[in-house]
């Protein structure tokens, strides 16, 4: 369990980095993440373990079980944090492949997240998630979006009516129409949302977010997000 009792607001830390990343590279971002903007809960992006435009081999070859290598580090990370990471990662299902997240607090697992709504590459890779993602984390009701998850708006829409008052958004690689949607789902729901995605640059002058350890954030997240009062 936390050591830190629950508080009326939650600071967030999105971390941008280029994929794939070996757990002692994960923990280093994490290090200098927490140097520059400590924070409650760090965000990294989708699938930062592999890369995204990657072959089902080479999937097959990086897939982890929910205690897997990155999950061990992630747990000796956060309980010497007494923080919370949310991670995307190939994970090995019993039935195939996942892109899941996953949720560690403080030394622990305590959730995950198997997307739901999978891209036309990603349809022939992985099996899609059967429930939307709410987790409850220092107190506070978390919905998970991953990247293509924000193209259907009755995905937000579902989170907040169960109470979500923070969306959490990794991504591998969208463009700027996924940065785009991850705005207006916070609008349009009136709801923070804190996003945070991979590099992926498919040809010379094609978008691509910065790397290293940011506070990204849509109109309505701030890196301290207070629990709203009215809502």
């Amino acid at each position: 369990m936390s050591k830190t009792p629950p508080s009326p607001s939650l600071r967030v830390t999105c971390v941008q980095t280029d994929a794939p990343c070996a757990p002692h590279d994960l923990t280093a971002l994490l290090d200098d993440a927490a140097t520059r903007r400590p924070a409650d809960l760090y965000l990294l992006p989708e699938l930062c373990t592999v890369p995204y435009l990657s072959t089902a081999e080479v999937l097959r070859a990086r897939a982890e079980t929910v205690d897997g290598p990155t999950a061990s580090a992630l747990c000796r990370w956060t309980a010497a944090h007494d923080a919370v990471v949310l991670a995307g990662l190939v994970e090995r299902g019993e039935h195939g492949l996942h892109n899941s997240v996953l949720v560690v607090d403080a030394g622990r697992v305590r959730g995950l997240y198997r997307k739901r709504h999978l891209t036309r590459y990603e349809k022939g890779l992985f099996l899609p998630g059967t429930e939307n993602g709410l987790f409850q984390i220092r107190g506070h009701l978390v919905g998970i979006m991953v990247c293509f998850d924000l193209w259907f708006p009755e995905t937000g829409r579902n989170l907040l009516r169960r109470g979500a008052r923070l969306f959490c958004a990794p991504a591998a690689f969208g463009g700027p129409q996924t940065a785009r949607l991850a705005a207006l789902r916070a609008l349009e729901n009136l709801t923070p949302l804190a996003y945070a995605t991979g590099r992926v640059q498919k040809k010379p002058g094609t978008w691509k977010p910065p790397s290293g350890a940011a506070a990204r954030s849509t109109p309505l997240m701030a890196a301290s997000w207070p629990r709203p009062r009215n809502m």
